[in-house]
């Protein structure tokens, strides 16, 4: 264990015994798995962030996000790769709390509304599956009063809107495409398929004009290609992206995932941007995510080809936002 989490220890252990700290008032979110193929995604964890907040209000308690490890960590920047994306959503010490809680244990939410205990409450996956994920007054967008990019991504999303968006009505646009094959059982697609690309981008066309811009986000670079093909004002920022296409990809999951012979199966893991096996930063890979995000929901009118946490995420930022959902 590095001294510096000794010390925090050593530190928060002491507070506990002098100042007879309340560790019941916190509710921990660590990394929530979703399973052992799947780290969990970066809106994924969004999401959880955002049940979090719902929780902590109706129980009155102080939301502690601690995302150690996954897809996005870059210890560079930092333990927690929450912080290294967002504004901290109170003054408290996310860590001291969260490593008390490793030492002197958790408390496991089964069951509302909550006692009290020597210990921070933990959520876990099935806190939301059982608990959260039933309740139907989650206010999303207000949650996002808490969820604040860091200064210098708010300053970056700021710009880039300056230089592309202004004047202009903008049309937005997610295509996700390797990602989407990596979960068990299909993910979030409705269909065993992707969409064809030239589907998405008829659809986008009834609604273009010459005072139009098309933002496209997308996990692939021929989408963007083809798009720019089509129209005449197109921007997207300079995300990680792979290099093969998904449009109109057809795959038995259910036999593909026992199975040594599906090559297209494996082709697709293996180009994941966000879940491959690849040399992209892992910084990059969140930070590419909170830029897509928070730039489609800068937009007017928003396709949203898939479903799944990520195409959620603008039209709760921005609850103005017209989405057009070709799920």
């Amino acid at each position: 264990m590095e001294t510096s989490h000794i010390c925090i220890i050593i530190v928060v252990l002491a507070l506990i015994f002098v100042y007879n700290l309340d560790f019941s008032q916190y509710i921990v979110l660590k990394l929530v798995i979703p399973n052992s193929n799947d780290m969990g995604g970066f809106a994924w964890h969004l999401h959880h962030v955002q049940c979090l907040i719902h929780l902590c209000n109706i129980e009155n308690k102080i939301p502690i996000i601690f995302f150690n490890g996954g897809y996005y960590h870059n210890r560079y920047y930092g333990l927690n790769w929450y912080h290294h994306y967002f504004e901290p959503i109170h003054e408290y010490n996310c860590t001291c709390i969260a490593l008390v809680g490793t030492i002197i244990g958790f408390n496991k939410i089964t069951k509302l509304p909550l006692g009290n205990s020597k210990r921070p409450f933990l959520y876990t996956n099935d806190t939301f599956q059982k608990l959260v994920r039933p309740m139907k007054d989650i206010k999303w967008s207000e949650c996002y009063t808490y969820i604040k990019p860091k200064e210098d991504l708010q300053i970056e999303i700021d710009s880039f809107c300056e230089e592309h968006f202004t004047n202009m009505y903008v049309i937005g646009v997610h295509y996700r495409g390797t990602d989407k094959f990596m979960g068990i059982g299909m993910e979030d697609l409705k269909e065993n398929k992707h969409k064809n690309y030239e589907d998405v981008i008829s659809e986008i066309n009834k609604e273009y004009t010459e005072d139009c811009v098309v933002f496209v986000a997308s996990d692939e670079q021929p989408f963007v290609d083809m798009c720019e093909t089509v129209f005449e004002n197109i921007c997207y920022y300079t995300s990680s992206r792979s290099t093969i296409s998904t449009s109109g990809t057809e795959i038995d999951y259910q036999q593909c995932s026992n199975s040594k012979d599906c090559e297209k199966l494996k082709e697709l893991e293996d180009h994941s941007i966000h879940r491959g096996i690849n040399d992209i930063d892992p910084y990059k890979k969140g930070k590419d995510a909170v830029m897509d995000i928070w730039l489609l929901s800068r937009c007017d009118m928003f396709f949203r080809t898939h479903g799944g946490n990520f195409g959620s995420q603008p039209g709760r930022i921005n609850p103005s936002l017209i989405v057009k959902k070709l799920v």
